[in-house]
């Protein structure tokens, strides 16, 4: 693990009080508002079974800010430069992120939705069937709903039936570990932006997490990961 201080600079602005609404400094163009943003990299140790061509690296957001984008351009110059080495970086795995979300996260709303189009093209002409759309809240979701769930994201054939009914689409609204409010769309989860949520209990008082017990978690969320993930293996 590591840190990296990083900020925007360029522009002047005014900062304010939020409470009294008065501006307490001016900000230059040349003055930078600099964060501490944590990184964590960890690479599978070689063996006799696997040959390692991946690893994992996490990049720490605080709010719209990161350091993802510019990190790892440097990187990628870096290895090329003094290595002659090509990196490629893509999203972990994203049932493996939906996965994690419904088994360790609130579940506020369960939503589906059916595509009622018919067969016949003369009935689709001017208004058209549309989509009838069906939301469950204040669910107790068991395991085996969860599971359910997780087939559906795995099957190639996206039917989803509940209650003798079948539906085409399947949205789920849930409230993660520090409050924040996501609805995942199980149809679509290649593009689903993945981003972790730090729990309350690592942050300090001034809002930046705890350097010891953002390790710990950082730890965590990498072998739930790579439990899931294949690193290539040797026939």
């Amino acid at each position: 693990m590591g840190r990296i201080n990083s900020g925007a600079y360029g522009i002047e602005s005014n900062i304010t009080d939020i409470k009294t609404n008065e501006i307490v400094y001016k900000k230059k163009e040349n003055h930078a508002d600099i964060k501490p943003f944590y990184f964590f990299l960890a690479i599978p140790t070689k063996n006799d079974k696997y040959e390692i061509e991946k690893g994992i690296i996490i990049f720490q957001n605080i709010g719209v800010y990161g350091i993802k984008t510019i990190t790892m351009r440097k990187l990628k110059e870096y290895l090329s430069e003094f290595f002659k080495l090509s990196l490629y970086s893509g999203n972990i795995c994203p049932e493996v992120f939906v996965e994690r979300l419904l088994k360790d996260n609130i579940i506020n709303k369960l939503i589906v939705i059916k595509n009622n189009v018919s067969e016949d093209a003369a009935d689709n002409i001017g208004i058209g069937y549309g989509k009838q759309e069906v939301s469950y809240s204040r669910l107790i979701m068991k395991d085996s709903m969860k599971e359910k769930l997780m087939n559906y994201i795995k099957s190639r054939n996206r039917i989803f039936e509940i209650e003798d009914a079948k539906y085409d689409q399947v949205k789920v609204n849930v409230q993660d570990a520090s409050g924040r409010i996501r609805t995942i769309n199980l149809n679509s989860i290649d593009n689903l932006s993945l981003i972790e949520s730090i729990p309350n209990e690592i942050r300090l008082s001034n809002g930046y997490p705890d350097q010891d017990k953002m390790l710990e978690h950082f730890k965590k969320v990498t072998n739930e990961y790579m439990e899931k993930m294949i690193f290539k293996i040797i026939d």
